[in-house]
């Protein structure tokens, strides 16, 4: 899906981060949408109340209870605000997550985690700069995950360690 078109997506320009101290300009970038953090929480709600349904036995006065309900929209809250905060951006030759950045085409060691559902990838460069980013939001734009996946095959022809399961994002041949 183009970003233009994705209604999950913050395409406004006023919204684009900026690259890190020294590093050439943004080429890409993902922050979800006002309207794609609510859907997340939305869901993250309704999962919730059905495994409190699940852990109650299949007992539909789940449904009737007031803290089990809160309990659902704190979780649906930290959902919107996790998912509202993420954001990633990536130029020709860098990756950056929130805070964190690394030079892609500089990488020394290259590796991934699944955590709670989902894999990160751990860079560390020439540096010392560090990311650890999701892989499924780099994932959402293209073009991102095309210059982190150039720099990465750059980085590991030329010496770069690459561990256990990024490998099969990023096999060697």
């Amino acid at each position: 899906m183009r970003p233009d078109t994705d209604p999950d997506r913050d395409t406004r320009v006023a919204t684009r981060p900026d690259p890190p101290p020294g590093q050439g300009p943004v080429l890409a970038w993902y922050r979800s949408s006002k309207r794609g953090a609510r859907s997340t929480a939305i869901i993250g709600i309704i999962i919730v109340m059905v495994l409190l349904y699940l852990a109650e036995g299949f007992d539909v006065r789940v449904f009737e209870t007031w803290w089990e309900w809160l309990l659902a929209i704190a979780a649906g809250a930290g959902i919107y605000f996790s998912v509202k905060g993420d954001w990633c951006a990536a130029g020709a030759d860098w990756l950056r997550y929130r805070k964190s950045w690394a030079k892609t085409y500089e990488l020394t060691e290259i590796k991934t985690r699944y955590l709670g559902g989902t894999t990160y990838v751990y860079l560390t460069d020439a540096d010392g700069h560090k990311i650890d980013a999701p892989l499924n939001l780099i994932q959402k734009d293209r073009l991102m995950w095309d210059l982190l996946y150039n720099g990465v095959r750059h980085s590991i022809a030329n010496g770069a360690v690459i561990k256990g399961a990024a490998l099969y994002y990023f096999p060697v041949r």
